[in-house]
């Protein structure tokens, strides 16, 4: 198994980041950190601080022991949904990753939203000894998350699409689906999953990979296009997505020619964002009044970085480092999936990111990696 996982977690790694930057990174970061002069700055600096008592949300289940990703939903009913990536399910009771099974995709539902005091109770698929995903293989692919959200009595999630490949990576992302999920108030076992049919025109880019916000009547889904690193916007009309019918997205296509249909384009969608990474959020955030994007900057020991714009398609600022993790210096160290969670309580805006090894042995050995990690973050203004 070790040779397997240090081949396969480079592999993702770097198919969904689709980043070659490999500079070492030596600076050392202080809970202050000045955010890069600009030309219409809006934050001056913030002050991100670690949040170990609410790291032990991930940390109490006798079988669910680590996992990447970590998207949440709100499900606006005091609970909140998150959506796990690989994840390591014990499949005896010592609670051991080496004696423990990884599949493709767990749940999770907190009880709460301040995560130092909720609860939280994971969901996979199987038995203890055979366990499965939640959103099962269909054929020879399999499912990784993206992000989603809750329209009155349902719930709409996005996945990405994964098949085993030929080819140096060993894989392709080879696309997306959306689920729409119903009887909400039943334990997740027992949820009602409807499979959407993906649009046929998608210009290569993992739609929902990105956050998936609603303004006034419109469903806005943001996505990673791996081939160019760069981020795109599609929306959907309210009604169309209730109904559960994506198949005609609009894209972006400039600020000249704005929402656009596949067919009225004359080729790929506009990016909305430069060097992005496949795993990020976008929210509007109300302490800066602009809109807010996270994501992790360059490969191994990654800075979590910034953006901000006053609309959704931007102009965006550049992007901005502003905290390196504790965790950089440890040896074949990976820091991503970094986001904002913004329908959590914390001081300040909720951020986690993930932690993981290129080496199996050293997931195994370390409890401290392989968990998401919490961060609050606090903004000095201009």
């Amino acid at each position: 198994m070790g040779n397997f996982w240090a081949d396969y977690i480079v592999r993702k790694y770097r198919q969904i980041s689709f980043s070659i930057c490999l500079a070492v990174l030596i600076a050392v970061i202080c809970g202050c950190s000045n955010i890069e002069e600009q030309s219409f700055s809006v934050v001056n600096s913030v002050n991100t601080e670690t949040w170990e008592e609410a790291d032990n949300l991930f940390r109490g289940d006798p079988h669910w022991l680590g996992a990447d990703d970590a998207y949440s939903i709100d499900l606006k009913d005091g609970r909140v949904l998150w959506l796990f990536g690989d994840s390591f399910i014990a499949t005896n009771d010592n609670r051991l990753r080496s004696e423990s099974s990884v599949v493709r995709n767990t749940i999770g539902i907190q009880t709460g939203y301040d995560p130092s005091k909720a609860t939280m109770e994971f969901y996979w698929r199987g038995s203890q000894l055979q366990p499965e995903a939640f959103f099962p293989e269909k054929s020879d692919t399999w499912h990784w998350p993206g992000h989603g959200i809750r329209l009155d009595s349902k719930l709409l999630v996005f996945l990405m699409v994964i098949r085993s490949a030929d080819n140096e990576l060993g894989f392709d992302a080879i696309g997306w689906r959306g689920v729409i999920i119903s009887d909400l108030q039943s334990p997740p076992s027992h949820w009602k999953v409807l499979w959407l049919e993906e649009p046929s025109q998608n210009f290569g880019v993992l739609v929902g990979s990105g956050s998936v916000l609603r303004r006034e009547n419109y469903i806005y889904a943001f996505g990673y296009q791996p081939a160019t690193r760069d981020i795109h916007a599609v929306r959907w009309h309210l009604s169309d997505v209730v109904l559960g019918n994506l198949d005609r997205p609009q894209w972006w296509a400039g600020s000249d020619n704005g929402w656009k249909v596949a067919s009225q384009l004359d080729g790929p969608s506009v990016p909305v964002i430069a060097e992005g990474q496949s795993e990020f959020s976008i929210h509007y955030e109300p302490e800066i009044d602009q809109f807010l994007e996270i994501q992790t900057v360059g490969f191994g020991p990654a800075w979590i970085g910034m953006r901000w714009a006053k609309t959704l398609t931007g102009p965006w600022s550049p992007l901005n480092r502003f905290y390196l993790p504790e965790e950089h210096h440890m040896t074949d160290i990976m820091i991503y999936a970094a986001k904002a969670h913004p329908h959590l309580n914390g001081d300040g805006v909720v951020l986690t990111y993930v932690t993981n090894s290129f080496k199996f042995e050293h997931v195994v050995q370390n409890d401290r990696i392989y968990y998401p990690r919490f961060l609050t973050m606090n903004f000095n203004r201009n």
